[in-house]
């Protein structure tokens, strides 16, 4: 490298990790550095001297990686609480990567956010698992499954007659609330059952595969035609509570939802009086307003529920997802390139 070359060569990023994420990334990781890219400062963990702020200062990038969530960390020290309370004392932080899709259930990136601090999120790493779960779900209460259920609970022999017998799935309308990655592998999902799918979106801008598009706040003119709600976005303050007890009245009681976006996007209380009232005939939930969900909900019990613990996005590789998505994007940083899935400033 000549000395002009040198001059204006990009000053190394200085990236905070935890030591099992720094393990696990050790081949792109030791690239990056040894081309001068990247430098690493670790989590400190128990027995380790905190930081201080000269090498607090120092931190302009951070992944917030899996290990750092679990409950105990392995770690101990080397914590989600000791790892956001050390990005605050970062005056130079500029990106954080983090390894799930919405960042609502973190109060700090909020204030991360009104600093400037670009957050990138592992949007679409779970879509198809998540896409699938939904179709899973839909399949099982197209059919009656939730009346076999309960019935198998009272050791009950109680086949479907006349009403109860499911209508053909061909032809009912699927309304998908959210076109991220999710509703649109989903949409994709659908097609081939013969539904009839309105997407719901920021704008009105058309989605191949659905027949109607409508905005948020169209929802309620689209809702006496459903027949399969699914939430599938993201929660901000155009969605918190879209579901409330009036848009669960525009719905025909024969309707079922799917809820995999966020819990606080259905108002849980008017949910669980449709759904104890057969208002609703049906429910897939998966996420709820207080998580883990309490053993004294309603739901629990409710024979019309289907419930998940958080998990329809599972799937044995999604560590690797995220590494693969928090590498491009350090990458990304690293040559002077905005990173990308950035989240919203109030998801």
């Amino acid at each position: 490298m000549t000395a002009a070359n040198a001059t204006h060569a990009p000053a190394p990023l200085h990236l905070l990790v935890s030591h099992a994420a720094a393990r696990a990334l050790q081949p792109p990781l030791a690239e990056l550095i040894a081309a001068g890219r990247l430098r690493l400062i670790h989590l400190p963990q128990d027995g380790e001297a905190p930081l201080d702020d000269a090498q607090a200062a120092l931190i302009d990038c951070a992944y917030f990686s899996r290990d750092l969530h679990l409950t105990p960390s392995p770690g101990g020290a080397e914590s989600a609480r000791s790892f956001f309370k050390l990005l605050e004392r970062a005056p130079r932080l500029r990106w954080l990567q983090i390894f799930f899709a919405g960042v609502s259930s973190l109060t700090v990136t909020g204030r991360l956010q009104a600093r400037g601090v670009q957050i990138s999120t592992a949007t679409g790493a779970a879509a198809e698992p998540i896409a699938q779960s939904i179709v899973a779900a839909l399949l099982f209460m197209s059919r009656g499954l939730l009346h076999h259920i309960d019935a198998q609970r009272r050791s009950a022999w109680e086949p479907l007659r006349d009403a109860q017998v499911p209508p053909p799935l061909r032809g009912q309308r699927a309304t998908i609330v959210g076109m991220g990655a999710i509703g649109r592998e989903t949409v994709a999902l659908l097609r081939p059952y013969g539904l009839r799918l309105c997407a719901v979106r920021r704008s009105s801008e058309p989605v191949p595969g659905c027949e109607q598009v409508v905005p948020y706040a169209e929802l309620a003119s689209v809702l006496p035609h459903t027949d399969w709600l699914v939430l599938a976005c993201p929660l901000t303050e155009a969605t918190r509570k879209l579901v409330d007890a009036q848009a669960l009245a525009l719905l025909p009681r024969h309707a079922h939802l799917v809820n995999i976006a966020r819990g606080e996007v259905v108002d849980e209380a008017a949910l669980i009086d449709a759904l104890r009232e057969r208002r609703l005939a049906g429910a897939y939930l998966d996420v709820f307003e207080q998580e883990p969900l309490p053993a004294a909900s309603p739901l629990w019990t409710l024979p019309n529920a289907l419930i998940s613990a958080h998990t329809s996005g599972a799937r044995t590789d999604y560590d690797e997802q995220v590494h693969a998505i928090f590498i491009e994007n350090l990458q990304r940083m690293a040559q002077g390139l905005a990173p990308t899935r950035l989240a919203l400033a109030d998801s």
